[in-house]
């Protein structure tokens, strides 16, 4: 059986399409039954090769290795997504967050395709690079000669790194240099400044799962105390939380690096 949550939905306002059921429906096990039974109805008209695999999948006569089921799992999710898009009438506001989602793919790409790739193995080596300055001097040339100003650098660069790794023939030194400017950008104090708040710089960091927080011991007011070192100290306001969160591209890097960690069959995070 196929369920799922409405969240934040008046009844009073709630509209459902191509369908009879009623909201209170969803509360019933004959309500949600019914509703699968629209979903597969849906599914089968749409793509019945994944509906003939969904109904050996529920019934254990689909042999599927993790990464397999996985992959299974979110080809089907994109079918429930149009599905509950067309129930809810939320088709408009549905393809504008896919577009919205769609604006940041290139930082995603390009951390997986060129950060993980070239200039992770980069860091090993001796620095023998040119100064960071130089070699920004040099890309903001490159940015300029392909017209490519969003207004946002880490966008731009990642623009320019996947338009040279759609062309490596042609641009095999320019990937050179911007490998380099990455470096220097995580190795330089300059770089850093200019990239701090950069998702697509951001490697996973070590975790001992015994000590996820780190704290060191210190004696205050004659007593033993494990304090937390003070950049990581927030003031609080009140009762307000003092953690805003992930931005939506910092979220979409999280996913991006869960993607990658698919396709390598491993958990490096």
């Amino acid at each position: 059986m196929i369920a799922f949550f409405v969240i934040g939905v008046s009844m009073h306002t709630l509209s459902l399409q191509h369908t009879t059921l009623e909201f209170n429906d969803f509360f019933s096990t004959s309500g949600l039954q019914q509703l699968d039974s629209e979903f597969l109805a849906y599914l089968q008209k749409a793509n019945d090769h994944l509906f003939d695999h969904l109904h050996e999948y529920r019934h254990n006569e689909l042999s599927l290795s993790t990464t397999q089921t996985s992959d299974f799992l979110i080809a089907l999710a994109t079918y429930m997504e149009k599905f509950l898009a067309q129930l809810f009438a939320i088709e408009i506001s549905t393809q504008a967050s896919q577009q919205k989602t769609q604006q940041k793919n290139p930082i995603g790409l390009f951390r997986k395709e060129f950060i993980l790739t070239k200039v992770k193995r980069l860091l090993h080596k001796p620095d023998e690079f040119a100064s960071f300055s130089l070699l920004h001097t040099a890309l903001l040339r490159e940015l300029n000669a392909h017209h490519i100003d969003s207004g946002d650098l880490e966008h731009d660069v990642a623009t320019l790194g996947l338009l040279y790794l759609n062309n490596t023939e042609i641009y095999g030194n320019e990937i050179e240099k911007l490998a380099q400017w990455c470096v220097q950008a995580l190795r330089t104090a300059e770089g850093r400044v200019m990239t701090e708040n950069w998702d697509c710089l951001r490697f996973p960091e070590k975790l001992d799962h015994e000590h996820l927080i780190p704290t060191s011991t210190i004696q205050r007011h004659g007593t033993t105390q494990q304090a937390l070192a003070e950049k990581y100290w927030r003031e609080r306001d009140g009762f307000s939380l003092t953690d805003t969160g992930m931005s939506d591209q910092a979220v979409q890097n999280e996913i991006h690096y869960c993607i990658y960690c698919h396709d390598h069959n491993g958990d490096f995070c």
